[in-house]
C-alpha cells in the first residue's frame, strides 16, 4: 500500500493500492470503437496494470441498508473527477461549472507528479479512461452546451467529436442535477433529492447517488428506482465492468471502498471492502476511479495511507 502526491497539490492526495487474487478485465483497444459509451480514439500506447479496493459499503448481498450519513450531502454542483488508466496512467479534472474552466491533468508514474493538459473545454462533467492510456471528457462549450473530447495519450492533442454525445452518460452541464443517457433521453435521477455523483456502465446501466443519501440504478429502461434508501456514499463511479463505491466508514475511521455489480436493480458486492484510514477526508467532494485491477482514491489534503 502507498500514498502519493502530485506536485501542483498541496492540498491533493491520490492513493493507488494493489490487491491480490483481482481477475484482470481485457482492456478496450482503441480502434475507433463505436459501441455505446465507447470513445473513439486512435493510436496506441501501453502501461502497466494492477488495482486495488478499499472499504465496508452499505448495499450488501441481503439488500441491507447502512444508516443516514453523517456528511451533508451537496447536490446539483460540480465535482472534481479521477479517471484510471492502471496503476501508473490516470487523468484528473477540478470541479467547475459553467462559465469556469475545469484544469485537467494526468499522471504517468502514478500520481508522483501531475502534467496540466488543455482538453478546450469549459467545466467537465464526466471523465473516463479506457484503452492503456485513452481518455475521453465530456465538458460544455461558452454556451453551457455540451461537447465531447478524446485524447488518444497522454501528451497527445485533443479532439473534439460531439457527434459521439448523443450514445454516451454524463451529466447534463446546464443542469447538473439531470442525466443524459445513451439512448438520446435527459431524466433526473434523484427529483427533489438532487443529484451528488452518478456512474454510468455500458448502454443500460446506471447508479446515481442522491442528496438524501438514497443510490437510486437503472438497469435498462428509462426508470430510476430506489436501491438503498440510506447509504453512507460519499463517491461513485465505474468502469467496463464493475461500479465503485466510496462510503464514511466509522468502523474504519476514514474512508472505504468497494466494487459492486448491478443486478435487475440490485447493488451485489464483489468483494470485501478495503478502508482507509483518513484523519480528515474531504467528505464533501471525493473522487474515486476503477479500471481492471487498480483503484485510485482523490480526498482533500496530503496524508499517508
Amino acid at each position: 500500500m502507498r500514498a502519493v502526491v502530485g506536485k501542483h497539490g498541496a492540498t491533493v492526495a491520490i492513493v493507488a493500492l494493489l490487491v491480490l487474487n483481482i481477475v484482470l478485465i481485457v482492456p478496450l483497444i482503441a480502434h475507433h470503437n463505436s459501441g455505446p459509451d465507447q470513445a473513439v480514439a486512435g493510436g496506441t500506447s501501453t502501461a502497466p496494470t494492477a488495482q486495488a479496493s478499499p472499504g465496508s459499503p452499505s448495499p450488501t448481498p441481503d439488500g441491507t441498508t447502512s444508516p443516514t450519513p453523517a456528511v451533508k450531502l451537496t447536490s446539483g454542483q460540480p465535482r472534481r473527477l479521477l479517471a484510471v488508466n492502471s496503476d501508473q496512467v490516470a487523468w484528473r479534472a477540478d470541479a467547475a461549472g459553467c462559465g469556469q474552466v475545469s484544469k485537467m491533468q494526468y499522471t504517468t508514474d502514478g500520481g508522483k507528479t501531475w502534467q496540466t493538459t488543455d482538453s478546450g473545454l469549459k467545466g467537465v462533467v464526466r471523465l473516463k479512461a479506457f484503452g492503456d492510456s485513452s481518455v475521453f471528457a465530456i465538458g460544455s462549450d461558452d454556451n453551457c452546451k455540451p461537447v465531447y473530447a478524446v485524447d488518444a495519450y497522454p501528451g497527445s492533442l485533443w479532439q473534439h467529436d460531439s457527434a459521439l454525445l448523443s450514445g454516451t452518460w454524463y451529466r447534463v452541464p446546464s443542469d447538473l442535477n439531470a442525466v443524459h443517457d445513451p439512448q438520446g433521453k435527459t431524466t433526473q435521477p434523484c427529483d427533489q433529492a438532487g443529484l451528488v455523483d452518478f456512474a454510468g456502465l455500458g448502454s443500460s446501466k446506471a447508479v446515481a447517488l442522491c442528496g438524501d443519501g438514497s443510490l437510486r440504478s437503472r438497469a435498462g429502461g428509462t426508470s430510476w428506482q430506489t436501491t438503498v434508501e440510506h447509504s453512507n456514499a460519499v463517491a461513485i463511479n465505474a468502469d467496463d465492468n464493475h461500479f465503485v463505491m466510496v462510503e464514511q466508514d466509522p468502523q474504519c475511521a476514514g474512508l472505504a471502498v468497494q466494487r459492486f455489480n448491478l443486478h435487475q436493480n440490485s447493488l451485489k458486492t464483489i468483494m470485501k471492502p478495503h478502508c482507509f484510514k483518513l484523519n480528515d477526508p474531504v467528505l464533501g467532494n471525493v473522487a474515486v476511479s476503477n479500471r481492471r485491477s487498480a483503484v485510485w482514491l482523490w480526498s482533500g489534503a496530503i496524508r499517508q495511507v
